[in-house]
């Protein structure tokens, strides 16, 4: 599925760059994602997961769906094989997902929990990245983001409900999403990037919004 020329990052995501419109060329990013997170506690209070539903904007949805089985148990399966393929391919780049504790980025499990499926004709994919050690919030610093690292897709958190506290240990915590403040510099170099340029694995870092998990 990688369009030739196409950095082997975007094997999991390669149908994008061909479904958005030659034209306007110019301008990261060339796609979007709606994403609500849910951060999973443990019942000692400590973070052990992440959750999160994609839903992905209507050209990406329309390009999937072509083409795919009308019967809609097949196309949930043909569905659910494309999540698959998906999720191998972003593994070792962390799943997009960015937590750290004390400023320091912790290391993420292989996700075998996922689903997808359509939500008023777009496409959603819903995933749990597992911790590979659980954090304690209420003793570190614990804040996450969730970003291509190229910046090619803009991934943003739903304005209502965007961050949900889910299992026993939640009690006395709160989350708090900060929108970014990129410079004029940065939002330059973002416009001046077509499709086939990059400006390496830094630039959806600065779009990024960051959350908070505070613990009383």
């Amino acid at each position: 599925m990688t369009p030739p020329g196409r950095p082997r990052r975007w094997a999991a995501i390669a149908a994008l760059a061909v479904a958005v419109p030659a034209a306007p060329a110019a301008g990261h990013p060339h796609g979007w994602i709606d994403v609500q997170s849910t951060v999973v506690f443990d019942g000692a209070g400590r973070i052990t997961a992440l959750s999160l539903d994609w839903l992905f904007d209507d050209i990406y949805s329309v390009f999937i769906l072509d083409g795919l089985p009308a019967d809609g148990e097949a196309r949930g399966a043909a569905l659910r094989e494309i999540a698959r393929q998906d999720l191998e391919n972003l593994r070792e780049y962390g799943y997009f997902t960015d937590l750290r504790v004390d400023g320091a980025r912790v290391e993420t499990g292989m996700v075998d929990e996922f689903d997808t499926g359509l939500r008023d004709e777009r496409l959603w994919l819903r995933f749990t990245v597992p911790l590979q050690t659980p954090v304690d919030p209420r003793a570190d610093a614990v804040t996450f983001a969730v970003y291509d690292p190229t910046y090619f897709l803009e991934v943003l958190h739903v304005e209502e409900t965007p961050v949900i506290l889910a299992g026993a240990g939640t009690a006395g915590c709160s989350a708090r999403v900060r929108q970014p403040a990129p410079t004029l510099e940065a939002i330059g170099l973002a416009a001046s990037l077509d499709r086939s340029e990059s400006a390496g694995d830094t630039l959806g870092e600065v779009f990024a919004q960051w959350v908070t998990i505070t613990c009383e």
